[in-house]
């Protein structure tokens, strides 16, 4: 198993590359010697991506911690796109520029990088010992007149940024309102929502009475009709007892009529008396006529019922 450790912070991408190279790496900063360990570096230019203090610490290390190491430059083990005459990657005229400055002012750079390149894992291949050459090359009248088109097309690549930055800025302030606004109909619905189950709380306390009231209806309703029955019935037997009673004074003299009598009073033709028998059917008519005056107030005070 490889592993590989780095003063520099390596990109994601490379990373990716690695590790489907099989290489691991080793995050301890002790460095076990037992191990299969390289320290990976790259071009000063290709590291153009790190802050600058962070560039010339690793150079650093590099040159006074890592040198007794086994070494070998990203670059080789991930080979770049495009490589100068098939040996060494190209070098951006604008990281060159900016490398250039950086190894005149701090000389550890290409000091350390050079060391590195010497002593580093090199198979069948040279060493970039030019690489101060190299960068003087890339900033050749061509590449800075590429520099300055590059510089025009930022600017108005920058112009164009700016609009669509304020397109955003316009965009994200919508938003904010459409949010709010959303925010309100969503207090105003669940307003509503609250309401409408008072609402159908009330209906259906209102449900509960009015099933009360329905009861208590039908209850006045069979109270009612009994009365009504009661009337029917004492009006049949009023009618009985007031055609009996014609009956016996048509029909006085009557055979039959004593027959009659004799049947309906329950008494033996010769004990008959018409005269008391006639008080006796006059009041069973009065006993009637009270029952149905009885019947007539009961009526009455349902109908009262019913109308409230």
């Amino acid at each position: 198993m490889k592993y590989w450790f780095s003063p520099f912070e390596i990109s994601s991408e490379t990373k990716i590359k690695l590790n489907e190279l099989g290489w691991d790496h080793w995050e301890d900063e002790k460095l076990n010697l037992d191990k299969d360990i390289f320290i990976l570096y790259d071009t000063p230019d290709r590291l153009a991506y790190l802050p600058t203090e962070n560039l010339i610490l690793g150079f650093e290390e590099l040159l006074n911690k890592y040198n007794q190491y086994k070494l070998i430059a990203i670059w080789r083990l991930v080979k770049p796109n495009k490589l100068h005459n098939n040996l060494f990657p190209d070098i951006n005229p604008i990281e060159a520029i900016q490398i250039k400055i950086l190894i005149e002012t701090h000389k550890i750079i290409l000091d350390s990088y050079l060391n590195a390149e010497l002593i580093s894992e090199v198979e069948n291949g040279e060493i970039d010992s030019f690489y101060n050459r190299r960068i003087s090359n890339a900033l050749n009248p061509n590449s800075v007149i590429e520099i300055v088109d590059l510089i025009k097309n930022k600017e108005k690549y920058t112009s164009e940024i700016e609009s669509l930055k304020n397109t955003l800025q316009n965009s994200e302030k919508y938003i904010s309102e459409i949010e709010i606004e959303l925010k309100d109909k969503n207090n105003l619905f669940n307003n509503l929502e609250f309401n409408c189950e008072l609402i159908e709380k009330d209906l259906n306390r209102e449900k509960i009475g009015r099933k009360n009231i329905s009861n208590k209806l039908a209850e006045n309703k069979k109270l009612l009709d009994s009365a009504i029955n009661l009337n029917d019935e004492n009006k049949i037997q009023l009618t009985r007892v007031k055609s009996l009673f014609n009956k016996l004074f048509r029909n006085s003299n009557n055979d039959e009529l004593d027959k009659y009598l004799s049947n309906q009073l329950n008494l033996p033709v010769d004990e008959i008396d018409y005269d008391q028998n006639k008080l006796q059917i006059k009041a069973l008519l009065n006993s009637y006529s009270k029952s149905l005056e009885r019947a007539k107030k009961i009526l009455k005070k349902l109908v009262v019922l019913k109308n409230e």
